[in-house]
Formats: C-alpha cells, structure tokens, sequence
C-alpha cells in the first residue's frame, strides 16, 4: 500500500514536472513570438514606401497650420515662391534621398482603421509629392507610439499601418516649422535674435540679448535693461520685415544705385542663432535700407553681400530706425 502510494506520488511529480516544463515552453514560444514581432531584424522590415529620389518634382510638407512647398528647377530645388527663393543646401542636402522611401519598424495593422486613434485624421505631418509622370503620393504621419519611438504612418496608395521611427517625421516637419531659407533671407523665429544694431544718419544704437537674466539690454558701460513693455512691440520685429520681397533676384552693384543703396539711409544688423536642429555658429543678417518705394509702402533694400534687390515695408522700417531716433527707455527698478 505504502509503495502504491510512493508511486502515485512520484507520477504526480513527474507530471507535474512535466506539465511545468511544457507550460514553459509555450510560455517561451509566445514570449519569442511576441518579441519578434516588435523586434524585427532589418531585412525583414517592410518598407513605408519606395520611389526613385531622381523622380521626385515636387515636395509640400504641412506640420499643423504650417506649409512650404518645393520644386525642382535645372539650377536645384527652390521654394515655390515669387522669384523661387533657393534652399539652404546645408539643411537640404538629403531631403529627396530621405524621402525615397523609409523602412518602417514593423506593420502595425493590415488594414488602417480607427484613424482618430492613431492622430491620422488630423496628422502631426502631412507630406505631398508630385512624381515624374504626373504621379502622386501622399503620406500621413500620426501620433507617437507610447514610448514616442515611432509614429503611427499611412500611405494614400497602401491600406496597411505603419510605424515609421519618430526622427524622420521630425525632420520633414522642421523643414515647415523652420524652413531652410538661405543664410542671407531675413525670416526666422525672433527667439533666435541675440543682437541688434542699427546705424541712421550717423546715429547708432546696440542691443544684446542677456542669456543669464533673459532680457534684452542696450549695449554700453552699464548695459541698461530694456523696458520690457516698449521692448514688446520691438520684438517681432527681431525675425525679418513681415514684408520682405524680392523685387530682382540678382542685379549689377552698378545698378544699386539707382535705389539708393550704394550710400544706404539705414544699416540694420541682426545676429541670429541657427534653429536648434542645426549645428552652425551665430550668423548675421545685414539689411541695408535704400530710397523709398514709389508707392509710398515700404524701401529698397539689399542684404550685404547678395545681389538680389528686395524691399522692406514701412512698419519694419520705421520700428528699428526709431530705436536710434528714440532710444527705448530703460526697464524701471522696482
């Protein structure tokens, strides 16, 4: 009786042990099989998308209420804009390889569906493209993944949803959120302004952002702060003429003249710092002021060293001269 039992009890072990073993494998199987398909390797990452980077015509990127468009001319890409501003090849270099096609981390669905879920109905990015032949795509780039590694990605010509790593979204976004005008195109964010000088019939006046305290002071032996509430009005001012236009991209030094800039009224310098994606040092931006416009709207202007005639307007204009003509008052202490 005592053996039958011992017996019993060392097939329930064995059993036991053997369920237990089992129960670990299958555990492993799925474990494995749910890791994988997070987890694949790169030859067994889908593509998002391929195209041919030479067939690419044209490329618009919006990024919430943001939107610039590019077009590929016999001199290179430009902007879609009056006298098709060229792009800063520094920040454009490898945009159309960029966008011949990513692979993505994984399909995350065969069949796109409850888009609102994913930040598809309203994408972060939406990226168009007009091929040669007169084709068409159209991408979508949604919400971040949970652990922000991947964004949730359609494509018009596919019913599948990806997840396509975060940093390429981020990029094409920043080429709306910050567009990359050449060195010497007077727009950008005035956060990015450090220093001001503006020199008028003989006048000049300096002014430096304080990193430290945050505030903007007129240059001198006590570096005076600047009242703030006069400051305000200035300060949109710090990232271009609202106005700036191209009148003629590339005209001779002789004939500046005929606008008054070859002894300019007014010499208007902003030092800007490049946006935060790009590695470069401090750059200025010289604006240099001519006769005004025949319709009384705003100046010629040229910026040093570029051939290309633009004009300013009147509000840009006459807010920097003033600082000269008015010194700002310094902010009071409390």
């Amino acid at each position: 009786m005592v053996a039958e039992k011992v017996g019993k009890i060392s097939m329930s072990i064995r059993t036991t042990f053997v369920l237990a073993v089992v129960l670990t494998l299958v555990a492993g199987y799925f474990l494995m099989a749910r890791e994988r398909d997070f987890t694949l390797l790169p030859e067994e990452q889908p593509w998002f998308y391929t195209i041919t980077e030479k067939d690419i015509d044209s490329i618009s990127i919006t990024r919430g209420e943001r939107n610039e468009t590019f077009i590929k001319t016999q001199t290179g890409w430009v902007f879609d804009r009056l006298h098709q501003i060229p792009v800063d090849l520094s920040r454009w270099g490898g945009v159309t390889l960029l966008l011949s096609g990513p692979k993505s981390h994984r399909v995350f669905a065969e069949e796109a569906e409850d888009l609102a879920s994913m930040g598809l109905v309203t994408p972060q990015t939406i990226v168009d493209m007009t091929l040669r032949g007169d084709r068409k795509v159209r991408l979508s780039i949604g919400d971040w993944t949970p652990d922000r590694a991947y964004n949730y990605s359609i494509n018009r010509g596919d019913s599948r949803l990806y997840l396509v790593d975060s940093s390429w979204g981020l990029v094409l976004g920043g080429l709306a959120m910050s567009p990359p005008f050449p060195k010497w195109y007077f727009d950008v964010d005035p956060e990015r302004a450090r220093f001001v000088q503006i020199k008028h019939n003989g006048k000049e006046a300096e002014f430096f952002f304080e990193l430290v305290s945050e505030e903007w002071r007129i240059s001198g032996d006590q570096s005076i702060a600047v009242d703030k509430t006069y400051w305000a009005n200035v300060y949109p001012h710090l990232g271009g003429p609202a106005g700036l236009k191209i009148i003629e991209p590339s005209i001779g030094l002789d004939e500046f003249a005929k606008y008054g800039l070859a002894d300019p009224i007014a010499t208007i310098s902003v030092h800007v710092t490049p946006p935060p994606t790009i590695e470069e040092g401090v750059r200025a931006i010289t604006t240099e002021i001519g006769s005004p416009l025949p319709d009384g709207t705003g100046y010629y202007a040229k910026v040093q060293g570029q051939s290309y005639l633009l004009s300013v307007d009147n509000e840009w204009y006459n807010t920097m001269v003033d600082l000269v003509i008015n010194p700002p008052p310094a902010e009071k202490k409390s």
